[in-house]
């Protein structure tokens, strides 16, 4: 039986208006769908001793003609009976690709279509028509990590539906590029009426075929399927690097074997951008016999601008780089090797590789690193040759002039295994690991590197396995023991090379509202990021902690929404802008935090948070703060320091009239400063009131077995609703256009080797650099939209 369905529509496929709306110099509509999978593309089991490709294809057709699949009469498919169209679609693709399977006695096929338009993937998205591999075409519930590619039904061709139907399968391809390691780009259709768009998903660009019309163009479309469904990973945009065996996932560096296991530490929310993903994984050695002994690491997996400096090199600067000597002996105890405050002291087999002038401590140690090549297909030669994954090889198949923002592959292997902060086992570990993040801040500044990311995601605690005995620890029997895992700075990705001959953007990063220094947060404002930024963002990591964990081991606090109370003690001055806990807090008579510091959506403006982080009375500091942080004696020696820290961070306010006017800020905090306060903090708090229960190590184990089941990432930011990792939320936004530069060498002003677009990013994407004079931008699903109408 055949579906009546209406012939396509002659039109742009994006509307004029969407398509200024859209990230500049990224999106590439109006390309011929054939150069998605050309000739070229067609898998050589199709082909025939003696047959050339074209002359396979021309008979794969005629079989399919010859099998009734297609009339010629009609000049149409066969659509077969189901009972939705979903499922129609799924038996039709499957039976064209079965037909061309036996033209040549092809193996089995490998994936198959099948319908899922009824059923949500990971409780997230409901695509329609999904290809998985042959052995989950009847399993009840599909991972994102098993979708190969995905196609979105619409039951007529209009430009709305077109364009909705695009947004969904961006939607959905950032779910799939995030979980899938080994994804480099992605590749979905669009089949709206006989209308049928392509889309390829690149980071740093998007290419969006013409309509093809099915019925009038099936060898085409008979190309296009057997592309999608059955051609060789590097068209379809699986990375060959990685290797599936019996073992595992493995990869291969100079003088390392990886085996990769499934427990993603940390997984980006974007696809769009550097698309970070750090999985924990096994490394051995290239000797012979094998070491019997793994050594536990971490695969950092990011997509770098072309042309900037990358992790490698940063890593290359901490560990080559001559260190600038102390300017004390007192400096030198407390930042160096001799570790006058302990900080590491529960780590000593990292402590043993860390110096004072290769390794310093608190920064993660790089065990191996590498730019990966892969398989670059043309589109005209059946011929492929290896290059650089980047975005512009990854195009090749388009031919030249598309534009991009060009990105190149990035791995990089640390021997140092962490867990995020956030499952801390108690109040002085996590003051410990805030300690070993200063520490690794100033010594990154003594090789002329700048962290310029610190975030709740960036400061972790080394662990020597990710399993639930170590991430969740049993307590110590000494008397005033506990766990003491030393606490290190991670990601060094967005760092900034300080040495005289670099240059250097200003403007510093934005990253999460949250943790970003307030002087970064202000629209008519420009300065070169500095150190005590970076400590501004670590107290601001302490603020947030403390108010969204009620206890260890990640233990969430919940929140409900509330609009301005007038009977709070800081009144603020915008509604709406305030939650309050869920729980009572005993004593406190109006308990609530700023909106910004809690997890969920917000609109809070850079200027609103500006002004609130610049103006905040210790009052408002402590009602926001959970009561296990406040409580007892413990509570008043770390309100104490939170008060003394915030001292530094806030600025003298005067009205004049509705007018607010900030002074200049109070002198800057240096490193010495901040440790000493955090040490005193620390050592501050009785060991009698912060240890936690039996029951309480039990049930976090728990739930963090639960999030190792989950599959979707140790790494917890403190600002996702609930503490729960869910892909498609917004908390904050991302404005990552790149500065120009200026040389601290001639102080020159340079332009930026690449332009970044302004997007809107999840929290879990890597932050970037903004333009020192963004305009403020509230947060929300249709800004998101108007900004780039395809991403999430």
């Amino acid at each position: 039986m055949s579906y009546p369905l209406p012939q396509p529509i002659p039109r742009p496929l994006v509307d004029p208006h969407i398509q200024q709306s859209m990230t500049p110099n990224t999106v590439n509509t109006d390309v011929h769908p054939s150069l998605f999978f050309p000739l070229a593309s067609l898998h050589a089991d199709f082909v025939a001793d003696g047959q050339s490709r074209q002359e396979a294809l021309s008979a794969i057709y005629r079989r399919l003609v010859h099998r009734g699949l297609y009339s010629e009469d009609q000049q149409m498919w066969i659509m077969p009976k189901s009972d939705t169209v979903e499922e129609s679609t799924a038996d039709f693709f499957n039976d064209v690709v079965a037909q061309a399977h036996a033209h040549n006695k092809v193996p089995k096929m490998a994936h198959v279509w099948r319908s899922h338009g009824n059923v949500l993937v990971e409780s997230l998205r409901k695509p329609d028509v999904i290809l998985v591999p042959a052995g989950y075409q009847n399993i009840p519930r599909v991972h994102f990590r098993s979708i190969q590619s995905y196609c979105e039904v619409k039951y007529k061709d209009t430009k709305e539906l077109v364009q909705a139907s695009l947004q969904q399968i961006n939607d959905v391809s950032n779910h799939i590029s995030t979980t899938q390691l080994p994804r480099r780009f992605f590749i979905g259709m669009s089949l709206c009426g006989p209308s049928l768009t392509l889309i390829l998903l690149a980071r740093g660009a998007v290419v969006i075929s013409k309509p093809l019309d099915i019925h009038q163009s099936p060898v085409d479309f008979l190309r296009i399927l057997l592309g999608v469904t059955s051609c060789t990973p590097a068209w379809t945009g699986t990375d060959e690097n990685f290797i599936h065996n019996a073992k595992g996932l493995t990869l291969e560096f100079d003088h390392y074997n990886l085996l990769i296991t499934d427990r993603p530490v940390f997984i980006s929310l974007s696809s769009h951008t550097r698309s970070s993903k750090i999985w924990y994984c096994h490394a051995y050695p290239k000797v012979y016999p094998p070491p019997p002994d793994r050594i536990p690491c971490v695969l950092k997996d990011c997509w770098m601008e072309s042309g900037l400096t990358t992790d490698i090199d940063i890593h290359r600067f901490l560990q080559d780089r001559q260190p600038h000597p102390f300017d004390n002996d007192d400096q030198c105890q407390k930042f160096g090797i001799d570790d006058k405050y302990c900080v590491f002291s529960g780590c000593q087999q990292l402590m043993a590789k860390w110096d004072d002038r290769t390794n310093l401590p608190g920064i993660p140690i790089v065990l191996a690193s590498q730019e990966p090549c892969c398989i670059a297909p043309d589109f005209d030669s059946v011929s492929q040759v290896s290059l650089l994954d980047a975005t512009e090889n990854i195009l090749r198949r388009f031919g030249p002039g598309l534009c991009m923002q060009p990105r190149k592959h990035v791995q990089l292997v640390y021997e140092t295994v962490g867990t995020p902060i956030v499952w801390f086992s108690c109040r002085r570990e996590f003051l410990n690991a805030v300690m070993g993040a200063t520490i690794a801040l100033f010594n990154g500044t003594r090789k002329n590197v700048l962290h310029c990311d610190a975030t709740d995601t960036n400061v972790m605690m080394v662990v020597k396995d990710l399993d639930p005995e170590h991430v969740v620890p049993d307590w110590p029997i000494g008397a005033g023991e506990y766990p003491k895992r030393a606490g290190l700075l991670f990601d060094w990705g967005h760092a900034v090379d300080q040495s005289s001959e670099a240059v250097y953007s200003t403007g510093g990063v934005t990253g999460t509202f949250s943790f970003t220094a307030a002087e970064f947060l202000q629209t008519e404002y420009a300065t070169n990021h500095e150190i005590y930024h970076d400590l501004e963002s670590l107290f601001w990591i302490m603020f947030v902690t403390s108010v969204n964990l009620e206890g260890p081991f990640n233990k969430w606090r919940m929140w409900q929404d509330a609009h301005c109370n007038p009977n709070c003690s800081y009144p603020f001055s915008f509604p709406g802008n305030v939650r309050i806990p869920v729980k009572p807090v005993p004593n406190v008579p109006s308990p609530s935090a700023p909106i910004w510091a809690t997890p969920g959506l917000h609109t809070c403006s850079p200027e609103e948070v500006y002004q609130w982080k610049c103006s905040i009375p210790n009052a408002a500091l402590i009602a926001a703060m959970d009561p296990y942080w406040t409580s007892n004696q413990s509570g008043k020696v770390f309100i104490d320091g939170m008060q003394r820290l915030a001292g530094y961070f806030r600025q003298e306010v005067s009205h004049d009239g509705e007018k607010v006017i900030f002074s200049e800020f109070r002198p800057r905090i240096t490193p010495e400063i901040f440790l000493d306060i955090l040490y005193e903090i620390r050592e501050g708090i009785p060991d009698t009131e912060d240890h936690p229960s039996d029951d309480e190590i039990y049930h976090a184990r728990s739930r963090y077995k639960e999030m190792l089941d989950a599959d979707c990432g140790l790494e917890v930011p403190l600002l996702h609703p609930a503490g729960s990792l869910a892909r498609s939320n917004l908390t904050s936004p991302i404005i990552s256009k790149r500065p120009p530069v200026v040389s601290k060498k001639d102080g020159k002003r340079r332009e930026s080797p690449t332009q970044e677009s302004t997007t809107l990013e999840a929290p879990l994407a890597k932050r970037t650099r903004r333009a020192s004079t963004p305009e403020p931008r509230g947060l929300g699903k249709q800004l998101s939209q108007k900004l780039h109408p395809l991403a999430t």
